[in-house]
């Protein structure tokens, strides 16, 4: 069965040509072969539904990228907070969290450091931007990338779109 979307698709277009075809009357005659022909091609449910998929498939997909494909993908943006004490760090994680989610990037980088010139002997930074991030609604995930890209000293964060 026809949505109610396809059929009104349908009947405009009958309407249209049916418009043109009064305008143009003197020039063109309109026979009863004419109108059960475009009948048959309102009511063919099947060809209305092979159109309609076909016109879909030539819409464009969407650009939104996969959580399987942001998990693999470079960040679009990276804060470097290493060196900071924590409550600069703390700041400066805030303001580009939400500066992030104006813009609405969707995988960002955090450098965070290792921690292994403090006296705890790790990332204090670390801990601090991973409170922010399992507090905000906004985070999907987070997690460090591969130690080619910085390991445990980073932190890549996907967000929601």
């Amino acid at each position: 069965m026809l949505s109610t979307a396809q059929v009104e698709k349908l009947v405009a277009s009958v309407e249209v040509e049916e418009a043109l075809q009064d305008r143009n009357e003197s020039s063109a005659t309109w026979s009863f072969a004419d109108t059960y022909r475009k009948w048959n091609e309102i009511s063919d449910e099947e060809g209305a539904l092979k159109k309609a998929v076909k016109e879909k498939a030539k819409k464009p997909r969407s650009e939104e990228p996969t959580l399987s494909a942001l998990r693999t993908m470079l960040p679009e943006v990276v804060l470097d907070l290493h060196g900071m004490t924590v409550s600069e760090a703390e700041r400066e994680a805030r303001a580009f969290l939400a500066t992030a989610l104006e813009h609405k990037i969707r995988k960002l980088a955090f450098i965070v450091g290792k921690g292994l010139h403090n006296e705890a002997g790790y990332s204090l930074i670390r801990e601090e931007v991973e409170r922010i991030l399992r507090l905000s609604r906004n985070v999907r995930e987070f997690f460090s990338p591969p130690a080619r890209y910085g390991g445990s000293g980073v932190i890549w964060v996907i967000l929601k779109g």
